[in-house]
């Protein structure tokens, strides 16, 4: 199961739910449910001061100190695939990175834009890795949507700017 350890707390899934307990005396603060990913462990997340949970709901952001909901993001699955994949979801300070498309989709944490990629794949159980801006997906043997897979190992890097023209 999953633990987050922080200055002052950790969260760990423990079941079905989210448990806050506080590292000065153990005490629980407060647990919320929380559910699976499909095929991995719950997404749990702690970003620039706030937890995200993620799995078969919508990512959540969560306020630390009373589990309170802050902000969710509702994600257009636009196809081909209707659930995650068989990695963890993962999260930058920028975006929360899921697979309900197929491949890595990024879900801008501030301003809800998506940006799916469901020809993109990974291995299986490790997924792929954001990383130096980028999202690398090394090789894998997932046939899912293999009318557009990519093949090899691959680096996705957001489109370059327009070119400015004195």
């Amino acid at each position: 199961n999953t633990v987050i350890i922080t200055n002052d707390k950790a969260f760990a899934v423990e079941g079905g739910e989210l448990f806050a307990y506080s590292l000065a005396d153990g005490k629980t603060l407060w647990n919320i449910p929380i559910a699976t990913n499909y095929q991995a462990s719950p997404d749990v997340f702690f970003v620039s001061g706030i937890l995200w949970i993620g799995g078969q709901k919508n990512p959540t952001a969560h306020d630390p100190e009373t589990g309170k909901t802050i902000k969710s993001l509702a994600q257009v699955v636009t196809g081909p695939m209707g659930h995650d994949r068989c990695y963890r979801n993962l999260i930058t300070k920028k975006y929360f990175i899921n697979s309900k498309t197929g491949g890595p989709d990024c879900m801008d944490l501030k301003t809800d834009a998506e940006y799916p990629t469901a020809f993109t794949r990974a291995t299986c159980s490790v997924g792929p890795l954001p990383c130096n801006g980028l999202i690398y997906a090394p090789q894998h043997p997932c046939a899912c949507y293999i009318e557009a897979k990519l093949y090899g190992f691959n680096a996705l890097a957001p489109p370059l700017p327009a070119a400015r023209t004195p």
